[in-house]
Protein backbone atom coordinates (compact mmCIF):
# COMPACT_ATOMS: atom_id res chain seq x y z
CA UNK A 1 0.00 0.00 0.00
CA UNK A 2 2.94 2.28 0.82
CA UNK A 3 4.36 1.71 -2.20
CA UNK A 4 1.68 2.29 -4.40
CA UNK A 5 0.98 5.94 -2.67
CA UNK A 6 4.71 6.40 -3.27
CA UNK A 7 4.12 5.47 -6.80
CA UNK A 8 0.95 7.83 -7.27
CA UNK A 9 2.53 10.39 -6.01
CA UNK A 10 5.85 10.35 -7.90
CA UNK A 11 3.27 10.32 -11.26
CA UNK A 12 1.67 13.09 -9.47
CA UNK A 13 4.48 14.97 -9.10
CA UNK A 14 5.67 14.41 -12.89
CA UNK A 15 2.18 15.58 -14.25
CA UNK A 16 2.45 18.81 -12.21
CA UNK A 17 5.97 19.35 -13.69
CA UNK A 18 5.17 18.53 -17.20
CA UNK A 19 8.08 16.10 -16.89
CA UNK A 20 5.70 13.64 -18.39
CA UNK A 21 5.65 13.00 -21.99
CA UNK A 22 3.24 15.29 -24.02
CA UNK A 23 2.81 17.48 -21.48
CA UNK A 24 6.00 19.74 -21.32
CA UNK A 25 5.56 23.18 -21.75
CA UNK A 26 7.74 23.08 -25.48
CA UNK A 27 4.63 20.87 -26.61
CA UNK A 28 1.87 22.75 -25.26
CA UNK A 29 3.95 26.13 -26.78
CA UNK A 30 4.35 24.29 -30.38
CA UNK A 31 0.52 23.58 -30.24
CA UNK A 32 -0.12 26.86 -29.75
CA UNK A 33 2.66 28.05 -32.83
CA UNK A 34 1.49 25.30 -35.33
CA UNK A 35 -2.72 26.62 -34.57
CA UNK A 36 -2.17 30.31 -33.89
CA UNK A 37 -0.81 33.39 -35.80
CA UNK A 38 2.43 33.31 -37.03
CA UNK A 39 4.72 36.46 -38.47
CA UNK A 40 5.66 36.26 -41.96
CA UNK A 41 8.37 38.05 -43.56
CA UNK A 42 7.89 38.33 -47.69
CA UNK A 43 9.10 39.87 -50.50
CA UNK A 44 9.37 39.39 -54.19
CA UNK A 45 11.69 38.62 -56.44
CA UNK A 46 11.49 38.67 -60.23
CA UNK A 47 13.92 37.41 -62.00
CA UNK A 48 14.35 39.35 -65.46
CA UNK A 49 16.24 37.84 -68.92
CA UNK A 50 18.10 40.28 -70.11
CA UNK A 51 19.70 38.03 -73.36
CA UNK A 52 16.15 35.75 -73.91
CA UNK A 53 13.43 38.11 -72.66
CA UNK A 54 10.83 36.87 -70.04
CA UNK A 55 10.21 36.72 -66.21
CA UNK A 56 10.00 34.72 -63.20
CA UNK A 57 8.80 35.33 -60.22
CA UNK A 58 8.94 34.15 -56.95
CA UNK A 59 8.12 34.59 -53.09
CA UNK A 60 11.07 34.92 -50.78
CA UNK A 61 9.29 33.58 -47.13
CA UNK A 62 11.01 33.93 -44.16
CA UNK A 63 8.64 32.65 -41.38
CA UNK A 64 9.80 34.63 -37.87
CA UNK A 65 7.54 32.04 -35.50
CA UNK A 66 8.39 29.13 -36.48
CA UNK A 67 11.81 29.76 -38.25
CA UNK A 68 11.58 28.60 -41.54
CA UNK A 69 12.25 29.91 -44.98
CA UNK A 70 10.54 28.70 -48.57
CA UNK A 71 10.36 29.97 -51.56
CA UNK A 72 6.90 29.82 -53.43
CA UNK A 73 7.51 30.04 -57.03
CA UNK A 74 4.88 31.86 -58.99
CA UNK A 75 3.70 30.43 -62.66
CA UNK A 76 3.63 33.48 -65.27
CA UNK A 77 0.09 31.86 -66.17
CA UNK A 78 -1.17 33.10 -62.65
CA UNK A 79 -4.69 35.37 -62.97
CA UNK A 80 -4.47 39.14 -62.08
CA UNK A 81 -6.34 42.31 -62.22
CA UNK A 82 -4.03 44.84 -64.21
CA UNK A 83 -4.15 48.65 -62.81
CA UNK A 84 -6.41 49.45 -65.86
CA UNK A 85 -8.77 47.51 -64.23
CA UNK A 86 -8.51 44.55 -66.84
CA UNK A 87 -7.78 40.98 -66.93
CA UNK A 88 -4.19 40.36 -66.87
CA UNK A 89 -1.58 37.59 -65.64
CA UNK A 90 1.57 37.52 -63.59
CA UNK A 91 3.81 38.12 -66.26
CA UNK A 92 2.75 40.82 -68.43
CA UNK A 93 1.74 42.84 -65.10
CA UNK A 94 5.65 42.96 -64.46
CA UNK A 95 6.06 44.07 -67.46
CA UNK A 96 3.03 46.51 -67.38
CA UNK A 97 2.58 47.72 -64.21
CA UNK A 98 5.29 48.19 -62.52
CA UNK A 99 6.54 46.84 -58.91
CA UNK A 100 4.03 48.93 -57.00
CA UNK A 101 1.18 47.49 -58.44
CA UNK A 102 2.11 44.09 -59.18
CA UNK A 103 2.64 43.82 -55.55
CA UNK A 104 -0.70 44.81 -54.81
CA UNK A 105 -2.58 42.72 -57.37
CA UNK A 106 -0.50 39.36 -55.64
CA UNK A 107 -1.49 40.50 -51.86
CA UNK A 108 -4.94 40.75 -53.11
CA UNK A 109 -4.85 37.07 -54.63
CA UNK A 110 -3.30 35.36 -52.22
CA UNK A 111 -4.10 37.57 -49.41
CA UNK A 112 -0.12 38.45 -48.65
CA UNK A 113 1.57 41.43 -47.21
CA UNK A 114 4.24 41.94 -49.88
CA UNK A 115 7.08 44.50 -48.17
CA UNK A 116 9.21 44.61 -51.25
CA UNK A 117 10.39 43.76 -54.25
CA UNK A 118 13.47 42.79 -55.64
CA UNK A 119 14.57 42.85 -59.20
CA UNK A 120 17.26 40.39 -60.20
CA UNK A 121 18.05 40.81 -64.14
CA UNK A 122 20.83 37.88 -65.21
CA UNK A 123 23.97 39.65 -65.43
CA UNK A 124 23.16 40.41 -61.42
CA UNK A 125 22.32 36.61 -60.43
CA UNK A 126 25.58 35.79 -62.64
CA UNK A 127 27.44 38.16 -60.01
CA UNK A 128 25.32 36.80 -57.08
CA UNK A 129 26.58 33.25 -57.85
CA UNK A 130 30.25 34.52 -58.22
CA UNK A 131 30.47 36.05 -55.27
CA UNK A 132 28.97 33.29 -52.79
CA UNK A 133 31.42 30.99 -54.48
CA UNK A 134 29.55 28.91 -57.26
CA UNK A 135 26.59 26.35 -55.63
CA UNK A 136 25.98 22.92 -56.24
CA UNK A 137 22.22 21.47 -57.24
CA UNK A 138 20.98 18.45 -58.56
CA UNK A 139 20.44 19.25 -62.48
CA UNK A 140 17.42 17.63 -63.83
CA UNK A 141 18.53 17.75 -67.33
CA UNK A 142 21.21 19.02 -70.02
CA UNK A 143 21.47 22.64 -70.99
CA UNK A 144 23.04 24.29 -73.87
CA UNK A 145 25.70 26.75 -73.94
CA UNK A 146 23.59 29.72 -75.17
CA UNK A 147 26.60 31.90 -76.76
CA UNK A 148 27.69 28.72 -78.60
CA UNK A 149 27.02 28.60 -82.43
CA UNK A 150 27.95 25.36 -83.21
CA UNK A 151 26.17 21.96 -83.33
CA UNK A 152 26.92 19.23 -81.48
CA UNK A 153 28.61 21.17 -78.68
CA UNK A 154 28.82 19.87 -75.23
CA UNK A 155 25.89 20.98 -73.24
CA UNK A 156 27.19 24.01 -70.48
CA UNK A 157 25.28 22.25 -67.84
CA UNK A 158 24.84 18.64 -67.15
CA UNK A 159 22.09 16.43 -66.12
CA UNK A 160 22.96 14.93 -62.81
CA UNK A 161 23.29 15.38 -58.90
CA UNK A 162 25.48 17.36 -57.04
CA UNK A 163 26.50 19.81 -60.21
CA UNK A 164 28.53 22.60 -59.30
CA UNK A 165 26.95 25.60 -61.24
CA UNK A 166 29.81 28.83 -62.06
CA UNK A 167 27.57 32.42 -62.47
CA UNK A 168 26.84 31.66 -66.03
CA UNK A 169 25.94 28.29 -65.60
CA UNK A 170 23.52 29.09 -62.80
CA UNK A 171 21.89 31.68 -65.47
CA UNK A 172 21.33 29.33 -68.33
CA UNK A 173 19.75 26.71 -66.04
CA UNK A 174 17.65 29.22 -64.12
CA UNK A 175 16.04 30.41 -67.28
CA UNK A 176 15.89 27.21 -70.04
CA UNK A 177 12.88 25.86 -71.12
CA UNK A 178 12.93 23.10 -73.55
CA UNK A 179 11.03 22.82 -76.50
CA UNK A 180 7.37 21.52 -75.32
CA UNK A 181 8.29 22.24 -71.97
CA UNK A 182 5.71 24.27 -69.75
CA UNK A 183 6.63 27.00 -67.73
CA UNK A 184 6.68 25.52 -64.81
CA UNK A 185 9.93 23.56 -65.43
CA UNK A 186 11.88 26.27 -66.15
CA UNK A 187 10.32 28.67 -63.02
CA UNK A 188 11.01 25.43 -60.77
CA UNK A 189 14.94 25.45 -61.78
CA UNK A 190 15.01 29.45 -61.09
CA UNK A 191 13.54 27.97 -57.69
CA UNK A 192 16.63 25.61 -57.10
CA UNK A 193 18.74 28.36 -58.08
CA UNK A 194 17.46 30.57 -55.66
CA UNK A 195 17.76 27.64 -52.60
CA UNK A 196 21.56 26.65 -53.50
CA UNK A 197 22.27 30.43 -53.62
CA UNK A 198 20.86 30.85 -49.79
CA UNK A 199 22.91 27.69 -48.68
CA UNK A 200 25.71 30.01 -49.52
CA UNK A 201 25.18 33.43 -48.71
CA UNK A 202 26.87 34.14 -45.43
CA UNK A 203 23.67 34.38 -42.48
CA UNK A 204 25.62 37.08 -40.70
CA UNK A 205 23.11 40.69 -41.48
CA UNK A 206 26.81 42.70 -42.27
CA UNK A 207 27.96 39.99 -44.51
CA UNK A 208 25.03 39.60 -46.29
CA UNK A 209 24.08 43.27 -46.85
CA UNK A 210 27.98 43.59 -48.31
CA UNK A 211 27.26 41.09 -50.55
CA UNK A 212 24.35 42.94 -51.76
CA UNK A 213 25.66 46.19 -52.20
CA UNK A 214 28.61 45.26 -54.33
CA UNK A 215 26.54 43.72 -56.62
CA UNK A 216 25.72 47.84 -57.18
CA UNK A 217 22.27 47.52 -58.08
CA UNK A 218 20.06 50.00 -58.41
CA UNK A 219 17.40 48.46 -55.71
CA UNK A 220 13.48 49.19 -56.02
CA UNK A 221 12.58 52.06 -53.19
CA UNK A 222 10.24 49.44 -51.39
CA UNK A 223 13.87 48.11 -50.19
CA UNK A 224 17.04 49.38 -49.23
CA UNK A 225 20.24 46.85 -49.33
CA UNK A 226 20.52 47.07 -45.58
CA UNK A 227 17.09 45.61 -46.14
CA UNK A 228 17.37 43.07 -48.47
CA UNK A 229 20.47 42.11 -47.02
CA UNK A 230 19.68 41.44 -43.35
CA UNK A 231 16.29 39.64 -45.28
CA UNK A 232 18.47 37.49 -47.23
CA UNK A 233 21.11 36.28 -44.17
CA UNK A 234 18.03 34.86 -42.02
CA UNK A 235 16.39 33.43 -45.37
CA UNK A 236 20.13 32.39 -45.28
CA UNK A 237 20.13 30.70 -41.69
CA UNK A 238 17.45 28.47 -42.55
CA UNK A 239 18.60 27.38 -45.55
CA UNK A 240 22.01 25.98 -43.66
CA UNK A 241 20.28 23.90 -41.30
CA UNK A 242 17.83 22.14 -43.23
CA UNK A 243 14.17 24.72 -42.25
CA UNK A 244 13.56 25.34 -46.05
CA UNK A 245 11.72 24.31 -48.71
CA UNK A 246 11.08 25.30 -52.27
CA UNK A 247 6.81 24.95 -53.81
CA UNK A 248 5.41 25.70 -57.09
CA UNK A 249 1.96 27.39 -56.29
CA UNK A 250 -0.01 25.53 -58.09
CA UNK A 251 -2.02 27.16 -60.88
CA UNK A 252 -5.50 26.06 -62.95
CA UNK A 253 -5.39 25.88 -66.54
CA UNK A 254 -7.55 29.74 -67.01
CA UNK A 255 -5.11 31.12 -63.90
CA UNK A 256 -6.73 30.55 -60.75
CA UNK A 257 -6.28 28.66 -57.79
CA UNK A 258 -8.05 26.13 -55.48
CA UNK A 259 -9.59 28.24 -52.60
CA UNK A 260 -7.96 25.04 -50.93
CA UNK A 261 -4.63 25.32 -52.07
CA UNK A 262 -2.41 24.42 -49.15
CA UNK A 263 1.07 26.46 -50.08
CA UNK A 264 -1.06 29.81 -50.03
CA UNK A 265 -2.31 28.84 -46.34
CA UNK A 266 0.80 26.92 -44.96
CA UNK A 267 4.03 28.75 -46.41
CA UNK A 268 2.35 32.61 -46.89
CA UNK A 269 -0.10 32.43 -44.19
CA UNK A 270 -2.85 33.94 -46.54
CA UNK A 271 -6.61 33.27 -47.97
CA UNK A 272 -6.95 32.47 -51.95
CA UNK A 273 -9.23 34.99 -53.13
CA UNK A 274 -10.41 36.24 -56.82
CA UNK A 275 -8.87 39.04 -58.76
CA UNK A 276 -10.49 42.29 -58.50
CA UNK A 277 -13.50 41.96 -61.11
CA UNK A 278 -12.03 43.08 -64.48
CA UNK A 279 -13.63 46.44 -66.52
CA UNK A 280 -14.61 45.14 -70.12
CA UNK A 281 -12.16 45.87 -72.30
CA UNK A 282 -12.36 49.09 -73.80
CA UNK A 283 -13.53 50.93 -71.11
CA UNK A 284 -11.13 50.68 -68.37
CA UNK A 285 -8.97 53.33 -69.07
CA UNK A 286 -11.64 55.98 -70.23
CA UNK A 287 -12.45 58.59 -67.41
CA UNK A 288 -15.59 60.25 -67.73
CA UNK A 289 -15.43 63.82 -68.31
CA UNK A 290 -15.95 65.87 -65.08
CA UNK A 291 -18.85 68.43 -65.41
CA UNK A 292 -17.87 71.95 -65.99
CA UNK A 293 -19.24 74.21 -63.10
CA UNK A 294 -19.03 78.25 -65.02
CA UNK A 295 -17.41 80.58 -62.22
CA UNK A 296 -19.50 81.73 -59.95
CA UNK A 297 -19.62 85.95 -59.84
CA UNK A 298 -18.57 87.80 -56.88
CA UNK A 299 -21.07 88.34 -54.12
CA UNK A 300 -21.39 91.99 -54.37
CA UNK A 301 -22.30 91.92 -57.86
CA UNK A 302 -25.38 89.22 -57.02
CA UNK A 303 -27.78 92.16 -56.20
CA UNK A 304 -27.15 94.40 -59.22
CA UNK A 305 -27.04 91.72 -61.79
CA UNK A 306 -29.28 89.01 -60.71
CA UNK A 307 -31.21 89.75 -63.93
CA UNK A 308 -31.66 92.04 -66.65
CA UNK A 309 -34.46 94.14 -65.47
CA UNK A 310 -32.22 95.21 -62.56
CA UNK A 311 -29.07 96.12 -64.71
CA UNK A 312 -28.86 100.34 -64.73
CA UNK A 313 -30.42 102.45 -67.64
CA UNK A 314 -27.50 103.56 -69.87
CA UNK A 315 -26.98 107.39 -69.62
CA UNK A 316 -28.59 109.26 -72.16
CA UNK A 317 -26.69 110.30 -75.19
CA UNK A 318 -24.55 113.56 -75.48
CA UNK A 319 -24.96 116.21 -78.14
CA UNK A 320 -21.99 115.91 -80.44
CA UNK A 321 -20.08 118.97 -80.20
CA UNK A 322 -20.70 121.71 -82.83
CA UNK A 323 -24.10 120.47 -83.50
CA UNK A 324 -26.10 121.49 -80.57
CA UNK A 325 -29.47 120.96 -81.84
CA UNK A 326 -28.05 117.10 -83.48
CA UNK A 327 -28.98 114.05 -81.01
CA UNK A 328 -27.35 111.01 -81.96
CA UNK A 329 -29.61 108.30 -82.39
CA UNK A 330 -29.82 105.23 -79.46
CA UNK A 331 -28.76 102.06 -80.95
CA UNK A 332 -30.34 98.66 -80.27
CA UNK A 333 -27.29 95.96 -79.10
CA UNK A 334 -27.37 92.90 -77.78
CA UNK A 335 -24.07 93.39 -75.79
CA UNK A 336 -24.80 93.24 -71.67
CA UNK A 337 -22.73 96.17 -72.39
CA UNK A 338 -23.51 98.84 -75.12
CA UNK A 339 -20.93 100.57 -76.98
CA UNK A 340 -21.22 104.32 -77.01
CA UNK A 341 -22.29 105.76 -79.94
CA UNK A 342 -19.78 107.71 -81.96
CA UNK A 343 -19.77 111.21 -83.24
CA UNK A 344 -18.85 112.08 -86.76
CA UNK A 345 -15.51 113.87 -87.55
CA UNK A 346 -15.78 117.39 -88.14
CA UNK A 347 -15.30 118.88 -91.26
Amino acid sequence: MVLALVAVGGVGYLWYAGKLPGTSSDAKTGTATATGAQKRDVVVVHLHNTKGGGTSTALLVNNTTTKQGATVLLPNSLALTGEDGTATTLAKSVDDDGSSDTRDEIDTVLGTDIEGTWRLDTPYLNNLVELVGNIDIDTDTDVPDPDSKKKGTAPLVQKGDDQTLSGKMAVAYATYRASGESQNAQVERFGQVMQAVLRKLSSDAQAATTTVQTLAQILDPSLSDKDLGTFLAKLADHAKGGDYKTALLPVQADGTLSTTDSVVKDLLGGTVKSPRPATPSGSASRTPPATRTPPRRPASSWSTAATPSSRPAPAPPRPCPGSPTRTPPTRRTRSRSPRPWACPPAR
